[in-house]
């Protein structure tokens, strides 16, 4: 089955949307934030960004992974899938936005992140970053 976006997303800093695409309307992306994450609380920031991920769902365990601390998610043994950065590319299914809230204000952000890299996992990870220039699987049910 396809996943559809906007969608929910668990990040480290608490949840985000996740929408397909790159350049995506202003009137969409507010929509995506509302009834995804809504409004941003007193003295919080809506923060966009376009990164490039891919999306492998399958029977996953996420415990096992070696960056994961021992933590599972609450799909552990089941189908689903995550996220993960892959090179910038060209290639449409792996262009994604991000709407998350902050509390870090956007105009004052000094040093730009470079949303290329990605940090080498260990030989054998099911979730390991190509370095390469194309996404790691074309995903055609996704698109």
């Amino acid at each position: 089955m396809p996943k559809e976006y906007p969608a929910l997303m668990v990040e480290d800093s608490g949840y985000a949307a996740i929408l397909r695409g790159h350049g995506l309307a202003a009137e969409d992306l507010q929509a995506a934030e509302l009834a995804m994450i809504g409004k941003p609380e007193e003295g919080w920031f809506t923060e966009v960004e376009e990164a490039h991920f891919d999306y492998v769902p399958r029977v996953k365990w996420c415990s096992r992974h070696p960056l994961s601390g021992g933590w599972s998610c609450d799909m552990e043994g089941d189908w689903h899938g995550h996220w993960f950065a892959v090179r910038e590319t060209d290639i449409e299914a792996c262009h994604f936005t991000i709407i998350r809230h902050t509390d870090v204000d956007p105009t004052e952000v000094s040093e730009p992140t470079d949303p290329s890299f990605c940090p080498p996992l260990e030989p054998g990870d099911d979730e390991t970053c190509t370095h390469t220039p194309t996404c790691p699987t074309d995903l055609e049910s996704e698109r």
